[in-house]
């Protein structure tokens, strides 16, 4: 099913990215407060050197699951091939927009509407591998730009990072 309305796209990454309680820089434990790590960087955030986000990123494949819409697909696809470069905070994205992480942490995510953010969604589905209890443990780094460029959702350990656009995901390959 796909969605056709403006409005069904911004529920959806709002849903994602402010819903899911985003857990900031205080802890590893998905249960901790938010935490702005502007500048100055408090003392109890880590570096996002942590995050291993630095560097230059290939989208390499396409990834959805759930609804999406036609447009979504197109705008994503087109950025297939393109690069993504990070160092420390700041973010050049292929269209030339240059956003700031502004919040990033540990978070839990289920396949839900609530953290998924589009019914019959699956994270497994975009390549996420679930703990026991059917949740998936990942880090966000939420982005200040508004349109079409969101936040990654990563599971480090697993190789997968993923640029959200719009209510679809890029997965990135980092390149040496």
């Amino acid at each position: 099913m796909k969605l056709s309305t403006t409005l069904s796209v911004m529920l959806a990454a709002l849903v994602v990215f402010t819903s899911v309680g985003l857990v900031g820089c205080t802890s590893d434990k998905p249960s901790a407060p938010a935490n702005d790590c502007g500048s100055p960087q408090p003392k109890n955030c880590p570096k996002l050197r942590a995050l291993d986000l630095d560097g230059k990123w290939r989208l390499a494949a396409f990834r959805a699951s759930g609804s999406w819409s036609k447009g979504a697909e197109r705008s994503a696809a087109k950025l297939l091939g393109q690069h993504v470069r990070i160092q420390g905070r700041s973010v050049s994205l292929p269209d030339r927009t240059t956003c700031r992480i502004v919040s990033f942490g540990p978070t839990r995510v289920r396949d839900d509407f609530r953290t998924f953010g589009s019914p019959n969604g699956s994270w497994k589905k975009l390549g996420l591998t679930p703990e026991p209890d059917g949740s998936y443990q990942v880090k966000q780094a939420v982005f200040n730009c508004s349109g079409m460029f969101q936040g990654i959702v990563m599971q480090r350990e697993n190789g997968v990072y993923l640029l959200r656009v719009w209510e679809v995901y890029l997965l990135m390959k980092k390149e040496e």
